[in-house]
């Protein structure tokens, strides 16, 4: 059985500091690259949009399932709300 291609997933997060939250899960993932537990090409995380107003933090990753993406949350302290897959833009590439 060949191995899953990776997905774009979206993250949403409901938080009083969203800002914060997009901050620390950044700086976590580019610090634990080598310690993602087995997770090591099955997730990448692609960045974060934080919505202050709405207390609401986005987070777009991509990865093989949404297992793999709710442990990184989970060791990064993240609070998941809903993992919803998404389409990214292709906007600016050739064909």
């Amino acid at each position: 059985m060949a191995p899953a291609l990776p997905t774009s997933f979206l993250v949403e997060s409901y938080c009083p500091d969203p800002a914060a939250q997009s901050d620390i899960l950044d700086r976590w993932t580019r610090q634990a690259t080598d310690a993602l537990h087995g997770l090591a090409g099955r997730v990448s995380y692609r960045g974060s949009i934080a919505v202050p107003s709405d207390e609401l933090a986005m987070h777009l990753f991509e990865a093989t399932d949404v297992a793999a993406i709710t442990v990184l949350c989970e060791e990064a302290g993240v609070a998941v709300d809903r993992i919803v897959p998404v389409i990214p833009s292709r906007h600016g590439s050739q064909p």
